[in-house]
């Protein structure tokens, strides 16, 4: 059985770091499966999870923009955007 409400799904789902959010970003995105999230597309549904829990269905293209945008809130660089705040975690990673 899938959970419809991504709300409910994210309480009991949600993103541990910056680096969890990323993979998730990516995951959602179509670079499946990135870090502990899988995702798997069925015609215009996408269903998404997390570690081997409850699996999230996205029944529609209108439910995944909406998801999208609930998961965008994660970006811990909202200002860069997705791309940019990994580029600039990447780099400080390095320490040069």
């Amino acid at each position: 059985m899938a959970i419809t409400d991504f709300e409910e799904w994210l309480a009991n789902n949600e993103p541990a770091s910056g680096d969890e959010a990323f993979q998730l970003h990516q995951a959602i995105e179509g670079e499946e499966p990135v870090g502990i999230y899988t995702v798997q597309r069925k015609g215009q549904q996408v269903f998404c999870q997390s570690g081997g829990g409850d699996w999230l269905l996205l029944a529609s293209p209108a439910a995944l923009e909406a998801f999208k945008r609930r998961v965008d809130g994660y970006c811990p660089d909202p200002d860069m955007g997705w791309e940019g705040s990994e580029a600039f975690r990447r780099a400080m990673a390095k320490g040069d």
